[in-house]
């Protein structure tokens, strides 16, 4: 059969430029767009015949969130225990009468305790300075308690009132219940109640005295004498005199004299009384 071929492709096989032609059947194939039936078909494949839309999932997180909601309202209404509550800072007090306070009754459920009442209510007893109630995750609650430390005994009209350094009534009654703790004499108040605060100027002022001196300085005082409001003076447990004047500068007397006693002591003198001046300290010896 006789193939008609123009003058160009002859020069072409002349020369052996000619180059196999390609086939136009794939050609035409692979340049044809890709039908729209058979890219829905390639993207049905690529989705697993098995899994499920997201429209067709509602009840399986249907039962998901109840059961969550169950086990919460389980929580928070059966008595049964869940978490724990830990108490720091305690000296005097216990964690059961810590408790007692705070309305935290056993079994304990953090879930069904509120902070902010048991903050309120720890915050509202006299013997507690401060309280501090948070939450801790997973089931934690800590309570940080700072309790108020007496630190002087004054007598009233029907007994003792115990003082701490703010100057408030955290005890009182017809007997002497703190005996580790100085006596301020010289003065005797009238009819103090339970979470009264003190006024009186002399008074005041000998707390303030007592409350900056260190623990072991606390230790050392047996009694604070307030008769004289421009003179008071206290003593040690070894009868010491320390005139305190009018304490005008609690902050510094109290150190001040906290270390002449220390002096005194590492050079075992024999002392009448001690000045404790902040502007002219001086020990006057026997």
């Amino acid at each position: 059969m006789v193939q008609n071929i123009d003058f160009e492709t002859f020069r072409r096989r002349q020369r052996g430029e000619e180059t196999p032609a390609a086939s136009p059947q794939r050609n035409d194939v692979e340049g044809l767009p890709e039908s729209p039936r058979r890219r829905r078909r390639k993207k049905l494949k690529s989705q697993p015949r098995n899994e499920k839309p997201f429209y067709k999932k509602r009840g399986t997180y249907a039962w998901a969130a109840g059961l969550i909601v169950g086990f919460l309202l389980l929580l928070a209404l059966a008595p049964i225990s869940f978490g724990s509550v830990e108490v720091e800072g305690l000296q005097v007090l216990s964690r059961d009468e810590v408790f007692r306070v705070a309305r935290i009754e056993r079994p304990i459920n953090v879930v069904q305790l509120a902070t902010a009442d048991i903050s309120r209510r720890l915050n509202g007893d006299l013997r507690i300075a401060s309280a501090k109630v948070e939450r801790k995750f997973p089931a934690t609650i800590r309570i940080q308690i700072e309790e108020r430390r007496p630190i002087a005994v004054v007598a009233t009209e029907f007994g003792f009132a115990v003082f701490d350094k703010t100057g408030l009534v955290i005890a009182e009654g017809p007997t002497i219940a703190q005996t580790d703790v100085p006596f301020i004499t010289g003065k005797k108040l009238g009819n103090v109640l339970l979470g009264d605060t003190v006024t009186d100027d002399a008074l005041r002022k000998a707390l303030g005295y007592l409350s900056h001196l260190s623990s072991k300085g606390g230790e050392q005082i047996s009694e604070i004498n307030i008769g004289d409001a421009a003179q008071l003076i206290a003593y040690t447990r070894d009868d010491i005199p320390i005139h305190l004047g009018a304490v005008e500068n609690a902050a510094e007397q109290a150190p001040l004299s906290e270390n002449m006693l220390k002096d005194i002591r590492l050079r075992n003198l024999a002392v009448d009384y001690v000045d404790a001046n902040v502007g002219a300290p001086y020990i006057k010896l026997k």
